[in-house]
């Protein structure tokens, strides 16, 4: 047996992990870290410092472990993990790994210092017996997401340890009744085609399937014979049908020479006819040759032209009658007009007019209103004499008010005592909403009150008659007990309306008239402070108008004639200004006149500037008409040239067209229709020789080499005919040569298609006998063959089952060895951890089975396991890896038991109750604890100071 203890792991370049760590083989070891610390680092660091690297196990979503543990540092060194235990010898051993590597696994004696290679780079399997997988579901718990992934295939590994630690503990490469009856099913033997050593039922396999092959192509080959003696009378058949079809090609040949000796017959005389008919078209054409010249085409365009010149003399008389209407006569009325004005009047501009003619509208608009003020001033002022008002001091005062503004004025004048009664007046009513307010806060809060009595009461009774009831229940007496809980019932309904209805009224009534009351006391508080602004106000108006408290009755007792007076001053002051606008009007339209008319003076009359302004008016016209004319006839005449031109331009394409062909005539019309009448005569030309063209007539070598055509025609159907008299009472076929061409190559191509089959099939039987005469014989031998390797294969299989059914027999036994085993142990285990389940089992795939004692349930198995909680699922698993160490430690002695987040899911009292455990397991072999909950163990030290001290907290170095 062997015994294992860590003392010290120093880890370089290990993923992000480099440092050194101490353990105590005495005392329960606690890591205690931060998350991404590397705490499963470090557990995967003693991992595989005694396993290799897997470089396979990771997936597109996860990274392999090769890839994971990469150096995170920029040295790109390779990683390194030294391990230092000792022994059950006491002697000290130090691996030394590198990870990613093959054959970098080194063990070194620390008291010899001798180094030895560990073989396939695993410590765990050549010296503790312990496969990765196992090591994995027995003394190391890891925090891994791939973990259940992999969990299947290390149950498997773990149940073959267990058995060959149970069934085999003196021997630790034992193998177990399972693997062996494995061994027996996994027999191989040699295959007889490729020699490769394959699984006997695979063999067996391969070999009668060989046999069916066999047999399925011999009864192809047989089958193929009896199809080609059906063949060959098909050859036959094929024969005749082609001795017909040349039959026919022969008829078809003498039918279609006859049918072409005729064709060329008739060719030979149409030629005939073509040639006289030519030689008359010839004649006609020399007679019209001098016509030729005259084209269609160019008596359309000399009609185009005629037309567009017709048409365009047209418009050229109508623009000179209208440019002599429209711009010559007007011109000569306007320069006519214009000649009586003086040349400075051409120095106005229109700019100049505008003005004043708006001049003279402003002055008689100012004459009218400068009456109508004089007016109404004296109405005025008559007004307030016969009211007996002195108006000289009422036109004081209003001097001195005139330092005012109007708001000021209308507030010092009356303004003040209706502003100050109208706040007074809603400073009462805000008053009066704030005692409104105040009685109905006062009413609402007493119905709140009354409503939360009779709540309190309903819940009296109900709490009174609900214990009634229950006592009655309790003495037997049901209907009693019914009713006091009925009752009970409608008293706790009443409570709880009534409580609803007291929140209603708090939170309406209650709620509403205390904003009510705020909002009637700022209310008051705000008409306070206007009513002091207001004061305030009236006070500095009084001193800047310079009014003495005594004459603020007179100035309110004079406030109508006050206001009176202040109309007639404002009318005064308005008059001024309206006569002073109207003497600077008359300068300004006395100015621009005067460049018109000197003699009007410098004091005209309103009608005499009117007057003026209208000649002015009418003077700008004249001149801006004369302008446009003047424009326009620039404008016009221009089109008047260009049409000219235009008019040129045709007349000389007309003419050089007619001059071409020398055309004669008077005019230019009659030189067209002479033109006219002559392209009749070239368009008969042109037919003449499109006829010519259209005529076929062969050449001398084409007609001598259809005569010698026919000749040899003649001269082939004599030969034919000779050698086959049978044809020469076939009559003149009525066909055209293309229709029996055709019918000749149709038969001629069906022939070469006989021949063609006939050729295949010939091919095809003498193959299919060839290929029966070779296969056959081996055939026949290769089964035999087969069938005696065969035998005897059969006879080593049933042997092989044989023992394997007695080694499955035994393995039986053994599994219920090492559960019952395991059964021992668990019974030790379970009450220590989980009191309240008892009677333990292990199933055959390593499966737990207990009873719930509380229910008195049989959980059987991870699926009814699955409802309990994650928490107690943890502790099982824990009791069972216990368990299987306790089994596995006469064959690798009391391993190091390392554990990764074991009390992840565990409450607090299950945790002390774990730890103690722990400790107490400690005492036997190494515990070593990795966590991130540092806060449960300074809670330890404070409420379990014995257990805490029994601890030993791992530390870098």
């Amino acid at each position: 047996m062997l015994a294992m203890w860590l003392n010290k792991i120093v880890i370089s370049h290990f993923g992000k992990l480099n440092g050194t760590f101490h353990f105590d083989s005495s005392k329960c070891n606690v890591f205690c870290a931060d998350n991404e610390y590397g705490k499963s680092t470090l557990v995967d660091g003693i991992l595989y410092s005694l396993y290799p690297l897997p470089t396979r196990g990771g997936s597109r979503e996860a990274l392999k472990p090769s890839e994971r543990y990469k150096p995170w540092d920029d040295d790109q060194e390779a990683s390194q993990i030294e391990l230092t235990l000792t022994m059950e010898s006491g002697r000290q051993y130090r691996i030394e790994a590198f990870p990613g590597r093959k054959n970098s696994y080194r063990l070194v004696d620390l008291e010899t210092n001798r180094v030895t290679s560990i073989p396939n780079d695993s410590f765990g399997e050549t010296k503790l017996g312990l496969t990765f997988g196992a090591c994995l579901r027995s003394f190391l718990l890891r925090q891994d997401e791939d973990l259940e992934k992999k969990m299947d295939s290390a149950t498997n590994e773990l149940q073959a340890v267990v058995e060959r630690a149970v069934s085999t503990a003196s021997c630790k490469q034992g193998v177990s009744a399972q693997q062996a009856a494995e061994l027996l099913a996994s027999i191989a033997a040699v295959a007889p085609e490729s020699g490769k050593k394959l699984k006997l039922s695979t063999v067996i396999k391969n070999i009668r399937d060989e046999l069916s092959s066999i047999e399925t192509q011999r009864r192809d080959l047989e089958e193929k014979r009896t199809r080609q003696e059906k063949e060959i009378d098909s050859l036959n058949k094929l024969e005749e049908e082609i001795q017909k079809l040349q039959s026919r090609e022969l008829a078809l040949e003498v039918e279609r020479i006859r049918a072409r000796i005729k064709s060329l017959d008739a060719e030979l005389r149409q030629q005939e006819e073509r040639k006289k008919r030519h030689q008359e078209k010839l004649a006609e054409s020399e007679r019209l040759t001098s016509y030729a010249r005259f084209s269609p085409e160019r008596f359309a365009q000399l009609q185009k032209i005629c037309g567009e010149l017709e048409q365009r003399s047209k418009v050229l008389n109508q623009m000179r009658e209208k440019f002599h209407r429209e711009i010559e006569e007007p011109l000569a009325a306007l320069e006519k007009e214009l000649s009586y004005v003086s040349p400075t009047s051409f120095e106005l501009t229109e700019a100049q007019s505008d003005r004043l003619n708006l001049l003279v509208l402003n002055l008689v608009t100012q004459r009218n209103e400068i009456a109508e003020l004089e007016k109404n001033i004296e109405e005025m002022e008559a007004a307030l004499r016969a009211q007996g008002v002195d108006v000289e001091a009422i036109l004081s005062l209003e001097d001195r008010l005139r330092a005012l503004s109007q708001d000021e004025l209308r507030l010092i004048i009356g303004g003040h005592q209706k502003q100050r009664a109208e706040l007074e007046r809603k400073q009462s009513e805000a008053l009066q909403r704030r005692s409104e307010a105040q009685l109905a806060t006062q009413n609402a809060e007493s119905k709140i009150a009354k409503q939360r009595t009779r709540a309190w009461i309903a819940w009296l009774i109900a709490l009174v008659m609900a214990a009634g009831g229950i006592a009655a229940f309790i003495s037997h007496q049901s209907i009693l007990g019914l009713g006091g809980l009925a009752v009970a019932l409608v008293s706790t309904i009443f409570g709880i309306l009534y409580g609803v209805r007291a929140a209603q009224i708090r939170d309406v009534n209650l709620r509403a008239a205390r904003m009510e009351l705020t909002s009637a006391e700022s209310e008051a508080t705000m008409y306070r402070h206007q009513l002091s602004e207001l004061n305030a106000t009236v006070d500095r108006i009084r001193a800047k108008a310079q009014i003495a408290t005594a004459e603020m009755l007179e100035l309110e007792h004079y406030a109508e004639f006050s206001a009176q007076a202040s109309r007639v001053v404002g009318e005064r002051r308005r008059l001024e200004k309206v006569r002073e606008a109207y003497q600077r009007n008359i300068n300004d339209a006395v100015e621009i006149a005067m460049l018109f008319d000197s003699g009007i003076g410098n004091s005209p009359s309103l009608e005499e500037l009117d007057r003026v302004s209208k000649k002015i008016e009418r003077f700008l016209e004249c001149r801006k008409d004369q302008e446009r004319l003047l424009a326009r006839r620039d404008t016009e005449a221009q089109q008047i040239e260009a049409e000219k031109q235009a008019i040129q331009t045709l007349s000389r394409r007309a003419t050089e067209i007619l001059d071409s062909v020398n055309t004669p005539g008077d005019s230019l019309a009659e030189r067209v229709q002479r033109y006219g009448e002559n392209c009749r005569f070239a368009a008969r030309y042109e037919q003449i020789q499109a006829e010519l063209k259209s005529y076929q007539i062969l050449s001398p070598d084409d007609e001598q080499r259809l005569r010698e055509e026919r000749e040899q025609l003649s001269q082939r159907l004599e030969e034919l005919l000779e050698a086959h008299p049978e044809y020469k009472a076939v009559p003149v076929s009525l066909r055209s040569s293309a229709l029996i061409d055709q019918e000749l190559a149709s038969v001629r191509k069906t022939i070469e298609e006989k021949k063609k089959e006939h050729q295949t099939l010939l091919l095809q039987c003498d193959r299919v006998l060839e290929e029966y005469r070779e296969k056959m014989p081996q055939l026949i031998e290769r089964k035999a063959n087969l069938e005696d390797t065969l035998e005897k294969y059969m006879r080593t299989q049933e042997a092989a089952e044989l023992a394997r059914s007695v080694i499955l027999a035994l393995n039986e036994d053994v599994a219920r060895d090492w559960q019952r085993e395991l059964k021992i142990r668990l019974e030790k285990i379970l009450p220590r951890l989980l009191p309240h389940y008892d009677q333990p089992g292990v199933l055959d795939n390593l499966e737990l089975t207990l009873r719930d004692r509380a229910t008195n349930k049989i959980l059987q198995g991870n699926k009814d396991l699955g409802y309990l909680s994650k928490g107690t699922r943890d502790q099982l698993n824990l009791a069972l890896r216990l368990a299987i160490g306790d089994v596995l430690s006469p064959q690798c002695g009391p391993l190091p038991l390392i554990l990764d987040e074991p009390f992840a899911h565990w409450d607090d009292d299950r945790f002390v109750q774990g730890l103690r455990f722990l400790v107490e397991l400690a005492r036997e072999r190494q515990v070593i604890l990795l966590t991130c909950h540092r806060w449960r163990y300074d809670r330890l030290r404070e409420d379990y100071a014995q257990l805490y001290n029994e601890l030993f907290f791992v530390t870098e170095s």
